[in-house]
């Protein structure tokens, strides 16, 4: 294999990787939004 389809295959990987963190970041912070409304309304 060369070197530039291991570059550009990694790449990819890196991409959807941050992809997925990036998914998991904004779900977990959309669920501690609504736990902190549903909190502030039973105050």
């Amino acid at each position: 294999m060369p070197s530039g389809y291991m570059a550009s295959k990694d790449k990819n990987e890196f991409i959807i990787f941050v992809c997925i963190y990036l998914i998991d970041y904004l779900l977990i912070a959309s669920l501690r939004v609504t736990d902190l409304e549903q909190v502030c309304k039973s105050l």
